[in-house]
């Protein structure tokens, strides 16, 4: 059985990381270990303290076996990772979309649909934290553990970024709308320095950007009140019309490897208007 665990960041952080996760437990054939994410504009750091993990039907450029520590940058397809056997222990850390940036100042996207080393983007103190987390007495300790890293890595900010942040919440608060000529003249900036500053800072263009966060919004929503007429829901998120909102959706829950949308069956019935 597989126990998953949520924590709230400190005080201190919590401009930057949006949460941290532990799971653990036994994987099996009954009961595997399976993640299926769909796109998302945070980036991650991710430690495997269990078993090395074989996994299938994913992209990862270092083939079937998830390395014991990486960083899992901005990405605008799907996830599926299926692990069948061992011991699970896995620690990881969502920052808020934009905010790993200051853990490296690197263009973020370098990390765009890739996992990349810790190790090779931070140095050998990393090589250790998956052993830490191993003899962890238990998940605070290794929230403790991390936020020490964490603190260790922050560079300095400067007015620029801010005003990224600025635009990155209200996308996120606006479920996707965006208005870049707006935003540009409200901080007194060029529309074009705004666009690849964004780019370089958080990994996704803004239209990208903007296109996950409204996805990831209409599927909450959907979620919550999955009666919700078709109509009602296009117009709530701004998509041109039913064809334009099932497109997105199916872009983003296709798992290439299976030929299979990775969608429940009422999901499915709904986009395909069969409900």
């Amino acid at each position: 059985m597989l126990t998953y665990k949520e924590f709230q960041p400190s005080k201190a952080l919590s401009d930057i990381v949006l949460r941290y996760y532990d799971i653990s437990g036994k994987s099996s054939i009954e009961n595997p270990y399976e993640l299926s994410a769909f796109p998302l504009v945070n980036s991650s750091w991710v430690f495997h303290y269990g078993d090395i993990i074989q996994v299938e039907g994913q992209y990862y450029p270092t083939g079937n076996t998830l390395p014991r520590q990486y960083m899992l940058g901005q990405f605008n397809r799907p996830i599926f990772i299926k692990h069948n056997f061992g011991t699970i222990g896995v620690f990881g850390v969502v920052f808020r979309a934009g905010s790993a940036y200051r853990l490296n100042n690197n263009s973020q996207l370098d990390f765009k649909n890739l996992s990349v080393s810790l190790e090779d983007i931070y140095g050998r103190q990393f090589r250790s934290i998956p052993e830490k987390f191993f003899y962890a007495k238990n998940s605070v300790e290794r929230v403790n553990i991390i936020e020490k890293l964490i603190k260790s890595c922050l560079a300095r900010t400067d007015s620029q970024e801010s005003i990224i942040d600025d635009v990155v919440l209200k996308i996120i608060s606006n479920s996707g709308e965006i208005n870049v000529g707006f935003w540009a003249k409200a901080h007194n900036i060029n529309r074009s320095y705004l666009t690849n500053s964004f780019k370089k800072k958080v990994g996704l263009n803004i239209k990208e950007f903007a296109k996950i966060v409204r996805f990831n919004h209409a599927l909450a929503y959907w979620k919550q009140f999955p009666d919700i007429k078709k109509s009602h829901l296009v117009g709530a998120f701004g998509y041109h019309d039913f064809s334009h909102l099932s497109k997105d959706f199916k872009e983003f829950t296709f798992n290439k490897d299976s030929k299979t949308h990775n969608t429940d069956d009422e999901l499915a019935l709904f986009l395909n208007n069969k409900r």
